[in-house]
């Protein structure tokens, strides 16, 4: 029989994305293979969210489902839109907008226009320098998407070198671009032809307004990232889409 091969991707760039955000996966299911996609990779792309989804559609060409946790909810059902053949995706705690509104539109607005790029770079620039120096502040930093628990030494050892890293002050240049594609409604004909889906929530504030407006199951031990906080379940689910 052939190993089951699983594409991976998160878009908490920088703080997960590494090889120890998926360590917990990869031990709660030996079984299976995984194929990691780090959004970091696309900094310098002339196109964010186009090599996101090519990259995406390029690893699952071969791959049996496609796991995509926070803001990748996005670029990976519309890669997998893209494909001829149907294939299932685990959403895990996703960040994306199905509907526009009023708000959302001044949001986007203020976003787009030259003061609001402006000061969003800044604000990313003067959050990477804190980030770079103080410790406590990435671990209260990654507080916000895993529970305090679960940040190892490993995971927050990974995220200081990926705030380190060359991508991720790349990355920091194109803020704006990057938050005007995940407020950016999702076409709904992409998103109805990915059937296939089963979502798993946590308990943040973001997941549970996540909950009451898609059709999710929610771990009340998960804060956002449960392929950390709940590698089992995640295993689990992963099997039954399979």
């Amino acid at each position: 029989m052939h190993e089951k091969r699983v594409v991976v991707i998160t878009g908490a760039a920088p703080y997960l994305g590494g090889p120890s955000t998926w360590l917990p996966l990869r031990q709660a299911a030996p079984d299976l293979s995984f194929i990691e996609v780090d959004t970091l990779d696309f900094a310098d792309s002339a196109d964010i969210s186009i090599a996101c989804r090519q990259a995406i559609l390029e690893a699952a060409r071969d791959a049996h489902c496609v796991v995509a946790h926070n803001a990748a909810a996005k670029p990976a059902i519309e890669a997998i839109a893209q494909m001829s053949r149907s294939l299932p995706v685990l959403l895990l705690s996703p960040m994306l907008v199905r509907h526009t509104t009023p708000a959302l539109q001044v949001v986007r607005s203020v976003i787009n226009s030259n003061i609001g790029r402006q000061v969003l770079t800044a604000l990313a620039r003067s959050k990477q320098a804190r980030l770079l120096n103080d410790r406590q502040f990435l671990k209260k930093q990654m507080s916000l998407l895993i529970g305090e628990a679960h940040i190892s030494d490993a995971i927050l050892g990974e995220a200081a070198e990926r705030v380190a890293d060359r991508r991720t002050a790349h990355a920091i240049e194109r803020t704006a671009e990057v938050a005007l594609e995940i407020t950016k409604p999702i076409d709904p004909a992409v998103d109805a032809k990915v059937q296939l889906r089963t979502v798993l929530l946590g308990t943040s504030p973001l997941d549970q307004k996540t909950a009451a407006r898609m059709q999710a199951t929610v771990l009340p031990d998960v804060w956002s990232a449960a392929m950390i906080e709940a590698p089992d379940v995640v295993a689990q689910a992963l099997r039954e889409l399979l």
